[in-house]
């Protein structure tokens, strides 16, 4: 057994992560008869504290010394929500909010983890601030007769402070050019799009040879811009935001048989898109071309007591794409994940 190696790879892992939250809301609701709003007030302070190691390179081999990093913040978020009816089966609705989303606990407390050639480093963020988003959306929503359905076409947008991506730069070290790869905060984001949804619980044209066979879809439209500023005070900028796609969409035709069986076939897609950015050195960009895949579930309702559940994902057995270099236009590797197969058998006393 390589003690050492043993031992890293265990302190690599190995982080605790103990989070206290306090939290206070108050809400209020106005309605005419043809009107409605709701109005509410969060307050959230969140005191945490990630327990890690930090790497000492000297003495060799490499020390690992237990540390505790505290970190906190608190936010007022206040939303409010408007609908008005325009007609019985037409409805316009509008929201605001502003919202805060918290780094993941591995993003704050991974260790320094280097590979066996030493050219490339990954490591957490202690530093890292929640990201905050002001959202605004505003929808037109058509009710189809006897409740079969809506048809409805959205806008929105999001304002976003402290964004969390992964950045990668290239560092000096000992006299070798190295990789480091460390999530970060970008200075703002924006993510504004159309989105458009149609949901049948029954197709009109098979009404009579399949009842119960219905249709969702969607398709959502992406415009982004990310601004990220380096530790030297450069700004840089960029027309798509980390792990956000230009499009995506689903669309799934579902069967009921009598409320005892339930068969669904989906499709979901989602747009190239890039993960990893290097403002100095965008030929070290990375990223996911283009990515579709079939799944199927079913489940049957053997008694009131016994169900029973099967699924395939990936059914047409896709594999990913991952890219990198300027523009993602080189292949760095094809992934293959294979489809996979899940039954269960529920019984309920």
């Amino acid at each position: 057994l390589a003690q050492p190696s043993s031992f890293e790879q265990s302190a690599e892992g190995d982080f605790k992560y103990i989070e206290d939250i306090t939290a206070t809301y108050l809400m209020g609701t106005y309605q005419t008869k043809r009107f409605r709003a709701i109005g509410g007030l969060r307050y959230e302070d969140v005191q945490a504290t990630a327990k890690t190691f930090r790497r000492l390179v000297a003495p060799v081999p490499d020390q690992f010394v237990p540390i505790d990093v505290p970190t906190g913040y608190d936010n007022l978020l206040p939303s409010g929500t408007a609908s008005y009816e325009l007609t019985t089966r037409l409805w316009l609705r509008a929201g605001v909010s502003r919202s805060v989303g918290r780094p993941d606990p591995s993003d704050i407390s991974t260790l320094e983890r280097v590979s066996a050639d030493g050219l490339t480093i990954t490591r957490g963020n202690p530093g890292l601030k929640p990201r905050e988003a002001n959202n605004y959306d505003l929808s037109l929503e058509y009710y189809l007769p006897k409740g079969e359905g809506i048809i409805a076409l959205a806008v929105f947008r999001k304002e976003i402070s402290n964004d969390i991506f992964d950045l990668r730069t290239t560092e000096n070290i000992n006299g070798t050019q190295v990789t480091v790869t460390q999530p970060t905060n970008a200075a703002s984001s924006t993510i504004q799009g159309l989105e458009f949804s149609l949901v049948r619980k029954q197709l009109p044209l098979l009404r009579d040879i399949l009842p119960g066979l219905g249709f969702t879809g969607n398709v959502t439209l992406y415009d982004t811009q990310f601004n990220y500023v380096d530790a030297a005070g450069v700004r840089y900028r960029g027309d798509r935001m980390p792990l956000q796609s230009n499009w995506s969409m689903n669309a799934a035709l579902a069967y009921d048989w009598k409320n005892r069986a339930e068969v669904r076939i989906a499709y979901d897609y989602r747009d190239e898109y890039t993960a990893g950015i290097n403002p100095t050195s965008p030929w070290n960009n990375d990223g996911w071309a283009g990515y579709g895949q079939w799944d199927f579930t079913a489940r049957y309702r053997a008694t009131k007591r016994l169900h029973v559940d099967f699924s395939i994902r990936n059914l047409g057995n896709e594999h990913r794409v991952h890219l990198r270099g300027l523009g993602l236009g080189k292949l760095h590797e094809h992934v293959d994940f294979g489809s996979s197969c899940w039954l269960g058998v529920t019984y309920r006393h």
